[in-house]
Order: C-alpha cells, then structure tokens, then sequence
C-alpha cells in the first residue's frame, strides 16, 4: 500500500489533494479536479456495478486514513486465494469486501467518507468508447488476448 502512503506524503507536503491513478488508466481528456469536501472518490462509471480501483481523489488525510485501515487488517478465511493457494490481500481486495462484502463478512465497514462516484470506465465494457478516463485492466486484455497491453491500447481507442 505504498502508493497511498505516497499519496499522503504527496499532498501534505505541498498542501494539496491527490488524484491515484493506476499505470494502466489512460487519460482522454480527464481535468483535474478537487473531491468533494471530506470525501474520497473511487471513481468506478457503472457498469460493471462492481468496485475497481483506476483513479482515486482524495486529501492527504484521506490516504492516510486508508494506510491505517489496510494495515490494521487481519487476514481471515476470506482472504485466502484457493487459485494460488496462499493468503492474498491487496487494497482492490480489500475495496471490494468493504463495497460488496459477503454476507456474514465484518471485517473492516468501509467508511461513510469513502464513495463511488462515475468517472473512469473499466475496458470492455461498452461506456469505454467515451469516458474520459478508461482503465485497460489486465484481466479484460489477456482474457481478449490484447497482450501486452501496451501493444494494443492506441488501437482500441486512440489518444
């Protein structure tokens, strides 16, 4: 979780809210813009109806408040990954159990300040041809053997 350490560091240091990107979201006319007061924005454009993690807005304290909450999570049942076999907890996982948790799964209440909001649109579905931030997730672009990715962004939608 150190990208949201860094974004903390970031934005107290010049007094400034952040804006986290992924590597692999591309910006097609996306303008800076604050949060709204004391929240932090997912931006996740619907569909799909789930969470995923392409641009972040938040103050610096909300990407502290993040920090602590990732670290003070206890691995449990749910964060075992029977694919690989080993217990796997990253901040989209996290995200995902706070936004959409299963029933019976207590283990971190996502925060009244943490919202989704429209803004990125996630590649394959139909709302990439026009959002003005589009996540090329690499699940999306190996399952369409679009791989490596860079390789075939510009041609799927160019800049």
């Amino acid at each position: 979780w150190l990208r949201w350490l860094a974004c903390a560091h970031f934005g107290a240091n010049h007094g400034e809210n952040v804006a986290l990107f992924d590597m692999d979201v591309i910006n097609y006319g996306f303008e800076p813009r604050e949060p709204e007061t004391g929240k932090m924005e997912v931006l996740c454009s619907e569909p799909p109806a789930s969470i995923f993690l392409g641009a972040v807005l938040g103050s610096p304290q909300n990407f502290l408040d993040m920090c602590e909450l990732f670290v003070a999570w206890k691995p449990d049942d749910l964060a075992f990954n029977h694919r690989g076999g080993i217990m796997h907890q990253d901040d989209l996982s996290m995200f995902v159990r706070m936004f959409h948790p299963l029933p019976g799964d207590t283990a971190r209440p996502k925060p009244d300040w943490l919202v989704k909001r429209e803004g990125c649109a996630l590649f394959d579905y139909a709302n990439y041809r026009t959002e003005k931030l589009v996540h090329f997730g690499s699940g999306a672009m190996k399952a369409r053997k679009l791989w490596p990715k860079h390789k075939y962004i510009e041609a799927i939608r160019p800049f």
